[in-house]
């Protein structure tokens, strides 16, 4: 019921009564890419490269004492929590006759191909284009981490321009689409290389 979680803090380890265990971590200050490095040294039984010298630091328990107040600070916190939760709503689209393979078949990047979806549908529903950035990962370096790939280019708005204008013809709309995709591909192969254009 999300009341056994620290959402402030960066990483909580959750482990239960019966010995299970999960992570939850919080992504405003730490990227995926990191925690999963750190989950795989954890899981791996080997110390981090930063451990003390001197062994595993020493723990010490923590007692919470609840008083009334901290009682009632904390049940607070949880209606306001589930009403949160419940004013939250998520959809989930299922696309059966189109996907990562018909893209492919295209000869398009199925990642370049959603994206270019993104820009156009977010131009058609808010009228403007989003300064959007999609996560890259920049595994080839010693504890890469990601970096953050702007995905608006001057293609993207060509791309979007054309779409959007009733005189365009199907092959100025194609030759648009396949520019602002391949434009992306290779603005992620720059950021996976560490020559990301900021």
């Amino acid at each position: 019921d999300s009341g056994n979680r620290w959402f402030d803090k960066a990483v909580s380890l959750i482990v239960f009564e019966d010995g299970t265990a999960g992570i939850n971590v919080e992504h405003c200050e730490l990227d995926g890419t990191t925690i999963l490095g750190f989950t795989d040294a954890l899981l791996s039984g080997t110390r981090l490269e930063r451990a003390p010298a001197d062994g595993i630091p020493a723990s010490e328990v923590i007692e919470f004492v609840l008083g009334d107040a901290l009682r009632e600070d904390a049940r607070a916190a949880a209606a306001s929590f589930a009403a949160y939760a419940d004013a939250t709503a998520t959809k989930t689209v299922s696309f059966t006759d189109f996907g990562a393979k018909r893209a492919k078949e295209l000869g398009m990047s199925p990642d370049g191909f959603a994206q270019m979806a993104y820009q156009l549908a977010h131009k058609r529903a808010k009228g403007i284009t989003g300064a959007t950035y999609e996560s890259i990962a920049t595994r080839q370096y010693r504890n890469g981490r990601t970096e953050a790939m702007r995905v608006v280019t001057p293609e993207v708005l060509w791309f979007v321009r054309v779409m959007n204008d009733p005189s365009a013809d199907r092959q100025t709309r194609q030759a648009a689409f396949r520019a602002a995709a391949a434009k992306h591909v290779t603005r992620a192969k720059e950021c996976q290389a560490g020559d990301a254009p900021e």
